[in-house]
C-alpha cells in the first residue's frame, strides 16, 4: 500500500480511523511522512470524532474531520488546490495544523443534512471483484457470491452507555429515502450483477413504516437479491407482519442486540429493552425461515457472576441459531468511556488507549470479577451454545466448501490464530491475581 501511495504522489491521503485500527494506521502514516513528507494526511471516522485533537496529534496527521466528512473533504481539497488557507477556518468539523499548533474551524462538527444529496459511491474506482471475494469469508452465512454493503440511515436515538453512536451522529437518526436506496441497489444489480446486500444501519427497522415501505418496493421490483442485517436489529422494533415482508423481500439472516440476560444490567447500560420482546420475536423470525443471531457481552460494569449466569440461562432457553459473545469494551465516544477517561486535555491522551485493540488491552472496569473469570465465562457461553448437536449440525449443513476455504483464509481469522489471546487478561497495570 505504501509503495502504491508514493507512486501516485497525491496531494492528500485520507484514512478512516477506528479505535482498533489506529496503531497500524499510525505506523503507515509515520512511514509515509518519512518517505514522502510533502503528502498531507487527513484522518476521520468515529475514533477522530470521539477524541478529536488528542487522536489527530497522536497519529501525526495534518488534518482531521470531526463528524461526517463527505462535504468537508471537498472543501478541504479546494482550499489546498487554490492555496486559500484562510478558507480552512470555515470548513465544518475541520481540525488543522497551522504554525505547529492544531486549530479548530468555526463550525466544530460536520453533518450532512439530507443524505439523498450525497451521490452514489463511485464503484468504478474500486476493484469490486476483490471485495466480493473478501466478503465471502467475512461473515457466515452467505447466500450470494457477489455481496455489497448498503447504508440506508445514519444514527440512533437510544442511549446505550457502551455505544459511541450518540456522539458520532448526535443522538439523532436520518434516513435516505426508500427510492434513493432502491436506486443504488438497481444500479449495482445492473452494472455489477450483485446477488446479495447487507444492511449496515444501526437501526434499520426503527421507523417500522419506512422499513415496510422499503420491503414492499423490493418485493415489487423483484430484483432477486438476498439480504441480511448483521449489525443487529432491536427486538422491540419488529413484529410478525414486518418479518413476513422482510422474508418475502429476500431477508434470510438478522442479528438481535440483547447484550445481557439480567434486567439489572439492562437498566445499568440504558439499553431500554424488555427481554420478553426478545423471547417473543425470535420464534417469529424462525417460523419465517430467517436465521437469527443473538449479540451478548460479558464483563459489563457492575455485572456479577450471578448476572452472567442469568445471561447463560437466557441463551440456553433462547432459540437463536447463532450467538456472539464479546468482552465488554467501552469505545471512545461512549458514556462509559467518558466516565473512565478525561480526554479534554490532549496532553493526557491515555497511554492505554494507544494500545486499545478489539478485545485487547483495556483498563480494569468491572471490580466484581477478574479478567480470567470474564474470559472463562465467555468461553462457557460459546461452548454451551455451539456444542449442542442441533446447533453444530445447523451451521455445518449451511456451509459450502468455498465458504469454509474463504473463511479460513480470511485475514481476520489468520490474525486470530496468530494472536496472543491471553493479552487482554492483563490489566494496564499487570495481571489479575
Amino acid at each position: 500500500m505504501l509503495e502504491k501511495i508514493i507512486e501516485e504522489n497525491p496531494l492528500l491521503v485520507g484514512f478512516q480511523i477506528y479505535t482498533g485500527s489506529q496503531n497500524w494506521t499510525k505506523k503507515l502514516i509515520d512511514l509515509l511522512k518519512k518517505k514522502k513528507p510533502s503528502i498531507k494526511i487527513l484522518v476521520g471516522g468515529p475514533h477522530i470524532s470521539a477524541l478529536k485533537e488528542a487522536a489527530i496529534k497522536h497519529l501525526g496527521a495534518d488534518f482531521g474531520i470531526v463528524g461526517e466528512g463527505e462535504e468537508a473533504i471537498v472543501d478541504l481539497v479546494d482550499a489546498l488546490l487554490t492555496q486559500e488557507h484562510s478558507l480552512l477556518q470555515n470548513i465544518p468539523g475541520l481540525i488543522y495544523l497551522s504554525e505547529g499548533k492544531y486549530k479548530t474551524s468555526n463550525i466544530n462538527f460536520a453533518r450532512i443534512q439530507d443524505l439523498d444529496d450525497l451521490p452514489l459511491p463511485d464503484y468504478e474506482l474500486l476493484n469490486i471483484t476483490a471485495y466480493f471475494k473478501h466478503m465471502q469469508g467475512a461473515t457466515v452465512p452467505l447466500r450470494g457470491k457477489r455481496p455489497v454493503p448498503i447504508l440506508t440511515s445514519r444514527g440512533c436515538p437510544f442511549q446505550c452507555t457502551f455505544c459511541s453512536s450518540r456522539l458520532v451522529f448526535l443522538k439523532k437518526i436520518r434516513y435516505r429515502s426508500v427510492e434513493n436506496v432502491v436506486k443504488e441497489l438497481e444500479y449495482l444489480k445492473q452494472n455489477y450483477d450483485i446477488d446479495e446486500f447487507f444492511v449496515t444501519d444501526d437501526n434499520l427497522t426503527l421507523d417500522m413504516n419506512r422499513a415496510e415501505n422499503l420491503f414492499d418496493i423490493l418485493i415489487e421490483k423483484d430484483l432477486n437479491l438476498h439480504w441480511r442485517a448483521p449489525n443487529g436489529l432491536r427486538a422491540d422494533r419488529l413484529n410478525e407482519d414486518l418479518v413476513k415482508k422482510m422474508k418475502e423481500s429476500g431477508c434470510y439472516f438478522v442479528g438481535i442486540g440483547v447484550e445481557t440476560g439480567s434486567t439489572k444490567i439492562m437498566s445499568c447500560i440504558k439499553k431500554s429493552l424488555d427481554l420478553k420482546q426478545v423471547s417473543k420475536i425470535v420464534p417469529i423470525l424462525k417460523r419465517n425461515n430467517v436465521l437469527v443471531s443473538g449479540f451478548f457481552m460479558v464483563g459489563l460494569p457492575y455485572e456479577t457472576e450471578g448476572d452472567i449466569k442469568k445471561t447463560i440461562e437466557f441463551i440456553k432457553h433462547s432459540r437463536f441459531d447463532r450467538i456472539q459473545v464479546s468482552i465488554y469494551t467501552p469505545y471512545p465516544g461512549s458514556e462509559d468511556f467518558d466516565n473512565l477517561f478525561d480526554i479534554n486535555d490532549p496532553e493526557k491522551y491515555p497511554e492505554n488507549i494507544r494500545n486499545y485493540l478489539y478485545n485487547g488491552h483495556i483498563p480494569k472496569i468491572n471490580k466484581e470479577i477478574t479478567y480470567k473469570q470474564i474470559h472463562r465465562y465467555q468461553k462457557k457461553m460459546l461452548r454451551s451454545f455451539y456444542f449442542r448437536p442441533s446447533i453444530a449440525l445447523n451451521i455445518i449443513s449451511r456451509l459450502k466448501f468455498s465458504q469454509v476455504k474463504a473463511i479460513l483464509n480470511h485475514p481476520f481469522i489468520r490474525r486470530w490464530f496468530d494472536r496472543d489471546h491471553a493479552s487482554y487478561l492483563m490489566d494496564v497495570g499487570g495481571k489479575d491475581e
